[in-house]
């Protein structure tokens, strides 16, 4: 099998994934730390102070429906020691607490992995 009929199996084999996604422009201040964010990020804060004056702010900051962070904590630190009011946002408002559970875990694990 050829690798690109190996790749359209593998996507016709996923679940519908919905890709119409919403960023909406949310107040720094009202987002809400995740109080069981299991990482000491404080160190990385300047780093990501230099890469958003390098390159701009990039990835949207991902939030419940209560304004708590899902994932985004060393990017709201950063923008907050920049002074910066209003960030673009990602509402996982179609997510039950489970998997909003489950994606703080992968999207820690993930960058956990990385060398």
């Amino acid at each position: 099998m050829s690798e690109a009929n190996e790749e359209k199996e593998i996507v016709e084999a996923l679940p519908e994934i919905d890709m119409n996604l919403e960023i909406i422009m949310h107040d720094v201040d009202a987002i809400i730390p995740y109080e069981n964010n299991p990482r000491d990020n404080d160190n990385s804060v300047d780093a990501v102070i230099e890469s958003i004056k390098n390159f701009g702010f990039l990835v949207p900051i991902v939030i419940d429906k209560d304004n708590v962070l899902v994932a985004g904590h060393t990017r709201i630190k950063a923008l907050k020691k920049m002074g910066i009011k209003q960030v673009p946002c990602i509402l996982a408002d179609k997510l039950t607490e489970d998997q909003i559970k489950a994606y703080r875990l992968a999207d820690n694990m993930t960058s956990m992995n990385s060398k």
